[in-house]
């Protein structure tokens, strides 16, 4: 009896769709919101920098991200309802004249929700945070973009800084 050998071969849809900003957008939604938890929990912003891009990095450090958050960190908020709630966008993902990608939204919950604006900047292939604005608000009524400090504008040079609400 002869035996044939099948070659393995890895299957591939032949219709791979890109990923949008969407995609994208949410990734990245849920990952700097889950980091900026650890970050508050732990006391220890270097988690949250070391995700960021360059710029962020450079402009923010561990102890200027404490003191930007601190009133979180006071009002021991818990963002860990980003891994399993749905975000709602307010305003959809774009990507502006200087290349980076801006949106804002919110993750509903019944008692209160997370408010979020956020800049991301392309490095090395990926999308790296670069402006941040977040914090917890009540679930009725949705909070208005405008109630949430904007992240800083990019320009050529860019120094962003950390952005929280008031």
């Amino acid at each position: 009896m002869a035996r044939g050998r099948i070659k393995a071969r890895r299957l591939r849809p032949k219709n791979r769709k890109r990923r949008d900003l969407g995609y994208s957008a949410k990734r990245s939604i849920r990952s700097t919101l889950y980091a900026l938890d650890l970050s508050n929990k732990s006391g220890n912003y270097t988690i949250l920098r070391e995700i960021s891009a360059p710029g962020f990095a450079a402009a923010n450090d561990a102890a200027r991200l404490s003191a930007s958050f601190r009133s979180q960190r006071e009002r021991n908020l818990d963002y860990s309802g980003v891994l399993v709630y749905e975000p709602e966008m307010k305003t959809a993902p774009e990507i502006d004249k200087n290349g980076m990608m801006r949106f804002s939204g919110y993750f509903p919950s019944a008692s209160s929700q997370i408010d979020f604006e956020m800049i991301f900047a392309p490095v090395n292939g990926r999308w790296k945070l670069f402006g941040l604005a977040a914090d917890m608000g009540s679930a009725s009524p949705a909070a208005s973009v405008s109630q949430l400090q904007p992240a800083p504008a990019p320009v050529a040079s860019p120094a962003p800084a950390a952005v929280k609400k008031p």
